[in-house]
């Protein structure tokens, strides 16, 4: 999301895309309402600061009662924007073929619309749509913030990234850590290429890392820190590891209380230990729809 590419008149040609669009899906969450266009390929993210348009009546949305609005645009539904306007007030409009308006502009909280360039949101929010946000203080902001966020549409899972890139595991687990809500004791800590993950496995790592801070799977005397539990205590020894540059997790194993877990334990929930196989080619990857029962695709 870009702060220097506020909606305005001047950059107007970037929404064209949105003329013709049908109103396909309406997304409720906690703080805010999502809209989808022609099944998800453009999308607006509404927090703050609406006006709906309809039948000579005006209503207005403030951040409060922005989950009455995902009621009210409800009326709308498979209706085509016709128009759109934007002024260098960075008020943005919306017409809809049966003639009601919705109407994006800041508000006296400073909610402003915005591009999404970056695909760093993706999938909750998408890079082309439109975001309506509150910008922080500078005040507020430091070098090497992490952003943090709760998806959308799936308000359960928590987004974080890295502080810094380049790090290794280390630097993922911290943000994870960082990020957990209070109530969370431990964490299973996975890659992002085990498509075949059975929960079993999961729920027996974490039955077994019990009375220790780290249950590590490890084969053939190699530890496989991605497949691993985590717990909250862990968290000052990586940030210290971090520090000094010390990246590798054995280092992390060697200084904590460490569970080493292996393969003949877990063959009762996992036989196949289809969790630990991971997928780097095109091979693997239609060996892994075969055995998951589906055909693959080219």
């Amino acid at each position: 999301m870009t702060a220097n590419d506020p909606i305005s008149a001047a950059s107007l040609s970037d929404l064209e895309s949105f003329k013709g669009a049908e109103l396909t899906s309406v997304m409720v969450w906690k703080f805010g309402v999502t809209l989808s266009f022609n099944n998800e390929p453009r999308t607006i993210t509404i927090e703050s600061g609406v006006e709906f348009r309809s039948q000579g009546r005006t209503e207005v949305y403030n951040q409060e009662i922005i989950v009455a609005f995902g009621a009210r645009i409800l009326s709308l539904m498979n209706r085509r924007i016709v128009e759109l306007r934007a002024t260098d007030a960075k008020i943005l409009s919306f017409e809809f073929d049966e003639g009601s308006m919705l109407t994006l502009r800041p508000d006296d909280t400073g909610y402003e619309s915005y591009t999404v360039y970056s695909g760093s949101m993706e999938p909750a929010i998408k890079v082309g749509a439109l975001a309506v946000v509150q910008s922080a203080p500078t005040s507020q902001l430091r070098v090497g913030d992490v952003i943090t966020y709760r998806m959308p549409f799936f308000p359960d899972v928590i987004v974080t990234h890295d502080e810094r890139e380049a790090r290794g595991p280390l630097e993922g687990l911290r943000a994870g850590l960082t990020a957990l809500p209070s109530d969370v004791d431990a964490a299973y800590v996975t890659s992002c290429d085990v498509p075949l993950l059975v929960p079993g496995f999961v729920s027996e790592m974490i039955r077994l890392a019990d009375g220790h801070d780290i249950a590590v799977m490890e084969i053939d005397g190699f530890p496989h820190p991605l497949s691993a539990v985590y717990r909250r205590a862990v968290l000052p020894q990586v940030e210290s590891l971090l520090a000094q540059d010390r990246l590798r997790p054995v280092f992390l194993f060697e200084a904590m209380r460490t569970r080493r877990v292996t393969p003949a334990e877990m063959r009762e929930v996992d036989p196949d230990l289809r969790t630990l196989r991971n997928l780097n080619t095109r091979e693997d990857y239609e060996a892994a729809l075969a055995d998951a029962g589906f055909s693959s695709r080219t």
